[in-house]
């Protein structure tokens, strides 16, 4: 129960982190240039989700592969979600096109970079807690 505690937990905070620097390059503008109509507003009902789903998203750091190597697992586990997001949710679930072509051309690398992160921070935050 510890474990799974610790991992949601992380998995939260990562997420935090991710939405934090995410909305904070597009507060400075960095989506006029390279053309990525999508804005954030930091507020509640933008970053809970974020934060439910980053803990969720840890939770399967308990699958028993890779055991010695969280690093590699937890970089494997963001590119699993990028292109679940990428090529399940965003096409049928919010209507976005397949790899979030209707959003603009960078929606891959967005959701690339910002999930290497999360998975970054989350790894750090586990091996801190240990």
């Amino acid at each position: 129960m510890k474990r799974v505690l610790v991992l949601f937990g992380a998995g939260c905070v990562g997420a935090l982190l991710a939405s934090f620097v995410f909305w904070l390059l597009a507060y400075l503008g960095l989506g006029h240039y390279v053309k990525f109509p999508y804005f954030p507003v930091l507020s509640s009902t933008w970053l809970y989700p974020k934060l439910l789903w980053g803990g969720v998203y840890a939770l399967l750091l308990l699958i028993p592969i890779l055991e010695s190597k969280l690093w590699l697992k937890a970089i494997l586990l963001s590119v699993v979600i990028t292109l679940a997001h990428l090529f399940i949710a965003l096409p049928f679930s919010v209507y976005k096109g397949a790899a979030g072509l209707n959003i603009g051309l960078y929606a891959f690398l967005f959701a690339l970079l910002f999930n290497f992160l999360w998975a970054s921070m989350t790894a750090l935050t586990v091996k801190f807690a240990k």
